[in-house]
Parts: C-alpha cells; structure tokens; sequence
C-alpha cells in the first residue's frame, strides 16, 4: 500500500470527526480503524512519512475530544436516567401512600 493510501484514510477519519456527535457510529469507527492497520502496516514509509506521522497524530488528539465529548454525554444521559427512575420510584411510594 501506499503512503497516499494511508493519506486517503486520513482524510477518511477527518471526515469522521467532522460529523456532528449523533451519526457518528461505533461500527464506522471500527471499520475506519481496521482499514487504517491495514494501510498502515503495508504502507511504504516514504519522504512523506513524517508530514503523514505528523497529521495523524493532529487527528489522533482530535479523536480523543470527540470521544471524550460522546462520553460525557453518555454519562449525562445516564444521570437523566437514573434520576428519571428515582421519581418513578418516589412518585410509586407516593401512590401507595395516598391509598
């Protein structure tokens, strides 16, 4: 493979990551990154292969605020969860209470 390959892939992932956070998939992600070890472990490592080294690592950091950013919401959505069911169960008690 070539480093215009792994350069394509790139370019794949900066796409990813300028998707808004809801139709940003887990399975894209995987196949992102299962196309991104294969370029990677047959790519020629020409003179470009530091300016490329240089942009995934860019990427890499940009990936990592985005996931940060899906996992707070996804413990804010627990939180609205759990405090839903916490009514539920006040507003439960409440009932056989009142009877």
């Amino acid at each position: 493979m070539t480093d215009l390959e792994v350069l394509a892939i790139l370019d794949e992932l900066e796409r990813l990551l300028e998707a808004p956070v809801e139709p940003l998939e887990a399975q894209a992600i995987a196949q992102w990154h299962d196309a991104f070890m294969g370029a990677l472990a047959s790519a020629q490592r020409g003179p470009r292969w530091p300016e490329i080294r240089q942009r995934a690592k860019a990427l890499e950091t940009r990936l990592h605020v985005r996931v940060a950013s899906v996992r707070e919401a996804q413990r804010a959505v627990q939180r609205e969860l759990e405090q839903g069911a916490l009514g539920q169960r006040a507003l439960a008690g409440y009932r056989t209470g009142r009877r």
